[in-house]
């Protein structure tokens, strides 16, 4: 009999012709084992690429089967691998290119009554995988000047480290955010973002990107609010009158700093407002006015403002005489 197995039981009467009577009801019965089963024996592993190979020595007497853990070096728990009682003296580990490291496997043995073995011998293996490279640290973001500073920790190992991308979100409700750097060097350790608009909220994240190319995790997550840039007094433009191939002005002007827009504002008389004739200006040093009056006098001037509506003092006008 099989300690642990489930025998059934029942009982006929046979008169003195051999004829058997009806069946009594059955009753069941499970033989105990005596103690344990004994451990399993001779556990051998093999690494593979991606797997680890297991295995051992059938236990001589009946088992239901066999369960493998595995302990990390250090760790003081072992964790089961298998879900089902293995019925086979065999177990394929598998492992991932994040899996690197020292570490110890055994095998226990379950009778059918559930009765555990004592655990075989430890076997143990290094892996040695391709772990990718930790995330890097974000340690202080400011804005200052309508700029952000974002300085930031290499992880360790920190010559594995090769590149950096850094990832911006727009407001709270933006989860995902985008990369908004070119490749940064892995020897920085500060990142300025000057494509930012004053006012706004932003939040920040880095990726490291060791030198196999692997990307780390997101590293952790900052905040920040924008502050309004200086804002310079633009420079005095510079008019000409072309008559041909039509009739127009052209202003020259420097360029806004970054962060900030130019507009051009024109008047005809000294006591009339301010028009504003071009708008929003950011890469540009000259525009073209064709919407001229047929003669007199015309003033231009030049004004630098920021994104939060903000703006800085017009520059001196420049004033021209229109002869068509």
């Amino acid at each position: 009999m099989t300690p642990g197995l489930t025998y059934y039981y029942r009982i006929r009467s046979v008169n003195p012709r051999g004829r058997l009577g009806k069946p009594s009801f059955s009753s069941a019965g499970i033989p105990k084992t005596g103690g344990r089963p004994a451990s399993p024996h001779r556990l051998q592993a093999k690494v593979k690429p991606t797997r680890v190979y297991l295995s051992w020595e059938p236990v001589i007497a009946p088992v239901a089967g066999y369960i493998v853990e595995k302990q990390p070096k250090g760790a003081d728990d072992w964790g089961r691998m298998n879900g089902v009682l293995l019925t086979s003296p065999n177990y394929e580990d598998r492992i991932g290119l994040d899996d690197f490291g020292d570490f110890s496997y055994r095998v226990i043995a379950v009778a059918f009554d559930n009765k555990k073995s004592k655990p075989s011998k430890d076997v143990s293996v290094t892996l040695l995988g391709n772990p990718r490279i930790p995330p890097p640290y974000l340690k202080d973001i400011r804005s200052s000047k309508g700029i952000v500073t974002l300085k930031f920790m290499r992880s360790e190992p920190v010559k594995r480290t090769d590149e950096f991308l850094v990832i911006r979100g727009i407001s709270l409700r933006d989860k995902k955010g985008l990369i908004v750097s070119e490749f940064i060097g892995g020897n920085k350790t500060e990142f300025e973002d000057k494509r930012v608009k004053p006012g706004e909220d932003y939040w920040y994240q880095l990726i490291a990107i060791g030198k196999d190319k692997r990307r780390s995790e997101p590293s952790n997550k900052l905040y920040v609010r924008v502050d309004a840039p200086d804002i310079p007094r633009a420079g005095r433009p510079k008019v000409t009158f072309k008559p041909e191939p039509f009739p127009h002005m052209v202003v020259d002007f420097k360029k806004p700093p970054s962060q900030l827009l130019a507009s051009i504002h024109r008047r005809e008389n000294e006591k009339d407002l301010w028009i504003n004739v071009a708008d929003n200006i950011r890469d540009s040093a000259q525009f073209i006015d064709a919407d001229l009056p047929r003669s007199g006098r015309v003033q231009y001037r030049i004004l630098y403002r920021a994104e939060n509506g903000k703006t800085g003092l017009p520059s001196k006008a420049r004033m021209l005489t229109v002869d068509k």
